[in-house]
């Protein structure tokens, strides 16, 4: 005979739109989505302390390493990207050491949905370089971490072999059709020289005699 754990709840608030409800029990908090949504937040150690408000005022004070160690205990999608993207680039290398092996897989698991996404590419691959060099080692016991990375940068050169082929055939392309025109160009030139009538010839030859014998200078008596 099986019986399921019973969790002791003291207080239990509902969504607006009343599709999921959240309960702080003695096993901690738990949220329910009747849309099975159940990952949109979920909290690693959360302390009363630690809130949205509280995260954005430590990266506002450029605490940004404190900051990103909030969001990743928060794991609010929204929190998350908001630090992550307000990081200066100079200040990443910096940060991400800063990251606890507790952490390193969530905050790996995030980068690769944000390459998927296509966004800020170059910024999430220097996070990516950062944190696989310090802890490689490590990562070879989580290959589902590893799989998701891989699938995440697998999709992104696939995209990027894909638009740098088209942008190559646009050129050649572009390139063809100025030629082209160029030599089309020559060849009406060449045309319309040879279509003058020897007339043509004599007359503009006998205007130039013209001008030249009325330049002369008269003599005097």
């Amino acid at each position: 005979r099986r019986t399921q754990l019973v969790a002791r709840s003291r207080y239990v608030c509902f969504a607006p739109h009343g599709r999921d409800w959240a309960a702080a029990t003695t096993d901690g908090l738990l949220v329910y989505s009747v849309d099975g949504n159940v990952h949109a937040f979920n909290p690693i150690k959360l302390e009363y302390s630690l809130t949205p408000n509280e995260v954005r005022n430590t990266l506002h004070n450029d605490n940004f390493a404190k900051a990103m160690l909030q969001a990743l205990q928060l794991n609010d999608k929204n929190v998350l990207e908001y630090v992550f993207y307000n990081i200066p680039v100079q200040q990443v290398d910096w940060v991400s050491d800063q990251i606890p092996k507790d952490r390193v897989l969530s905050m790996l698991e995030y980068l690769g949905t944000q390459l998927d996404d296509g966004i800020h590419v170059q910024y999430c691959l220097t996070w990516l370089l950062l944190l696989l060099k310090k802890w490689t080692r490590t990562l070879q016991f989580f290959p589902a971490t590893v799989r998701i990375v891989q699938k995440a940068l697998v999709h992104f050169k696939s995209e990027l072999t894909t638009i740098t082929n088209e942008n190559k055939y646009n050129i050649s392309y572009l390139l063809a059709a100025q030629n082209i025109a160029v030599r089309k160009n020559q060849q009406a030139e060449e045309g319309e020289e040879a279509t003058q009538t020897p007339e043509t010839t004599a007359t503009q030859q006998s205007v130039a005699a013209n001008k030249q014998h009325s330049k002369k200078p008269k003599n005097k008596d």
